[in-house]
């Protein structure tokens, strides 16, 4: 994401306390004190999220506190070249696979260096 934000605009290990909205702006309070001003907020601020609550709160307060989905998630980094050994070809490109009540993600990391494979378990309660 920060490709299509100039990266004076991002902040990482911040964390938010408070968000105003405005007609066109958002006001934005740090734990450290800072305070920031922007026209768009992107939150990716973990499962107890302040932005959630933000846009949530009013309209849907019920939606806000974090529930279990009642499914898993394994994730992996492994070099390159085992990548390929394993996905072959189609290891130059994002890809999504499917089955049966579980997927798999491959995407290159750290500039094509290592690669995350992730496997997704969804169990389903009847």
């Amino acid at each position: 994401m920060t490709s299509f934000i100039p990266i004076e605009n991002v902040r990482f290990s911040k964390r938010l306390t408070e968000i105003e909205q405005y007609s066109g702006k958002v006001i934005l309070r740090f734990a450290d004190g800072e305070i920031a001003e922007a026209s768009v907020l992107a939150g990716a601020d973990g499962i107890k999220s302040i932005v959630r609550k933000h846009v949530l709160e009013q309209t849907y307060p019920s939606q806000v506190a974090p529930v279990y989905a009642d499914s898993y998630c394994y994730r992996a980094v492994i070099p390159m070249a085992e990548a390929y050994e394993i996905l072959g070809d189609l290891t130059d490109v994002a890809k999504f696979f499917f089955g049966y009540q579980r997927g798999g993600i491959s995407y290159r990391i750290s500039g094509g260096e290592v690669s995350p494979y992730q496997i997704e378990t969804t169990r389903y309660s009847r």
